[in-house]
Parts: C-alpha cells; sequence; structure tokens
C-alpha cells in the first residue's frame, strides 16, 4: 500500500463525556461510520437511515439500529431529510494542533521508537530523527516478520536516512530573483546563459543592466527575461570584438589614414591647430 496515496481520517483518543454516554453499539459504529462519509461528513441513507450505515460499514442492522439513537440524541449525527451528517467533522479533521500537542506527540513518539529499537522491530516508515509519523506514513503493525519474509541483517550502526541539503544558489540567480521576479526560473536561465555567453561575467553585466534601468524611468522594461538576455548577447558581442593593446587607437587591421607633412603645411592657419 502506498501510505501517500491514501486517504486517513482522525480517531481522537480523549473519552469525553459524550463518548461515556454511549452504549458499546455506539462506540463501534462511529469510528467505522466516520472511515465512510465524505470529506464533508455527509453521507446518503436514503429512506432506512439504520439500513444504509449498515450497508455502507458492514454491519449488522441490528447493530446499528441500537447505535444510532444513541448518536442521534447528543447530535454527533443528524438526521437531515435522507441524508445524514456529522456537524463537527471538517472541524475535527482539518483543525491544526497546538504547539503544545505537537511538542507532546513529538516526546512520544521519540519514545516509542526508542522502545521498538530496544525490542530490535521493523521501524517500517517511521522517520527516525524526526520525532513523529505523519498520518500518511502511519505504521499499521510492528509485528515481527514470518520465516517466509525475514528483513536483512541489521548492524549496530545507526544508518539514518537524510535528505540531501538543497543546493544554494548562486548569486546571479539571487540577484535576478530579488531585482527582476518576473523572469522564469533565474537557474534554468543561468545556465543557458552561461552556455551561450561564455566570455561574459553574468552577475557583473546583471548589475550593469538594472543599473541601466534604474537610472532613467523612461527605461524601465517589462519583460526582463528577454531584456537581460538581449543584454548578455550584446556583451558577448563586445568581447569578441578586437581591440588593440594598449587600449588607444584604431584596432589591428583597422584603416588608417596618413598625411604627408606637406599637406599638413597647407592646413596651418593661425589659430587653428591640425592633429
Amino acid at each position: 500500500m502506498r501510505w501517500e496515496d491514501e486517504r486517513y481520517i482522525r480517531l481522537y483518543t480523549r473519552d469525553t463525556l459524550t463518548w461515556r454516554s454511549w452504549g458499546w453499539q455506539a462506540r463501534c459504529v462511529f469510528p467505522l461510520l466516520m472511515r465512510k462519509i465524505d470529506r464533508a461528513g455527509i453521507l446518503d441513507v436514503g429512506d432506512d437511515a439504520a439500513a444504509a450505515i449498515a450497508l455502507v460499514a458492514d454491519l449488522p442492522t441490528s447493530l446499528v439500529s441500537e447505535a444510532l439513537p444513541d448518536l442521534l440524541r447528543t447530535e454527533t449525527l443528524v438526521l437531515n431529510g435522507k441524508s445524514i451528517c456529522a456537524p463537527n467533522f471538517i472541524e475535527a479533521q482539518e483543525t491544526p494542533q497546538s504547539d503544545k500537542a505537537r511538542k507532546r506527540k513529538s516526546r512520544e513518539a521519540a519514545r516509542a521508537v526508542k522502545a521498538a529499537k530496544n525490542l530490535d522491530l521493523p521501524m517500517v516508515g517511521h522517520e527516525m530523527g524526526q520525532g513523529g509519523v505523519t498520518p500518511s506514513r502511519a505504521v499499521p503493525s510492528c509485528a515481527v516478520p514470518n520465516q517466509e519474509e525475514q528483513l536483512p541483517a541489521r548492524s549496530d550502526e545507526k544508518h539514518i536516512a537524510r535528505a540531501p541539503a538543497p543546493e544554494m544558489p548562486s548569486d546571479f540567480v539571487a540577484f535576478v530573483r530579488s531585482e527582476w521576479p518576473d523572469v522564469r526560473e533565474p537557474a534554468s536561465f543561468e545556465k543557458r546563459a552561461r552556455a551561450a555567453f561564455p566570455a561574459v561575467d553574468l552577475l557583473v553585466e546583471a548589475r550593469k543592466a538594472r543599473g541601466w534601468e534604474l537610472s532613467d524611468a523612461r527605461r524601465r522594461k517589462h519583460k526582463h527575461g528577454k531584456f537581460l538576455w538581449d543584454w548578455l548577447g550584446r556583451s558577448q558581442d563586445n568581447a569578441n570584438r578586437p581591440m588593440a593593446s594598449s587600449g588607444y587607437g584604431p584596432a589591428p587591421g583597422a584603416a588608417v589614414l596618413h598625411i604627408s607633412p606637406t599637406a599638413k603645411d597647407g592646413f596651418k592657419t593661425p589659430g587653428r591647430k591640425f592633429l
């Protein structure tokens, strides 16, 4: 059974005055009926409520007939036309536990796990070290398996399953998420950008792009994913463009205009300087 795919209900263990006022028939029928009603706490019963409940819960009709008056008298169940409902069902199933109750449950689960380990019982489904068991991973039984289903031998070492630590986002991803929330999947964007623009420092160029955008309100963009991609593309083109080694003068291979000294003398005019 895949516990995570199964529907479950909460069954409270406190013996309230209402519970104590019921006969054993009502105490037997009520938990089984809770397993069959829908998530709104309603069950269609037609004209014969006792017969319908007996059929759905797979119980004798005589037993349900004796239990139903107690359940209706305490208003645990309410008969409304051809339906029967549990007024407190939604609240009982969906109310979150208080911090006090969660801590108590954690301590109880830790003690139970420790006791089971001391008895060398299989702990299938328990989250070791987490202090509790979620309802979707509840273990129906801790019975020792038979000879046909022997578990592998356990070593003395403690093997605790730990979830892998989440990968921290890069500075570029963190910057994009902070400044441009509309960019979809920044991590995937970074991976594609590093492959497409190997000569570009993505974080530096992203900061430049953000500064350029904030410098003038008319430069604000709406599609920042496309804006950043185009910016990185231009930066890649500029990085591939040849530049002079000194940083000044024409680039290697560029055309250079040479003027003879005679031509320079012809341009000499008082008050002007030929460059």
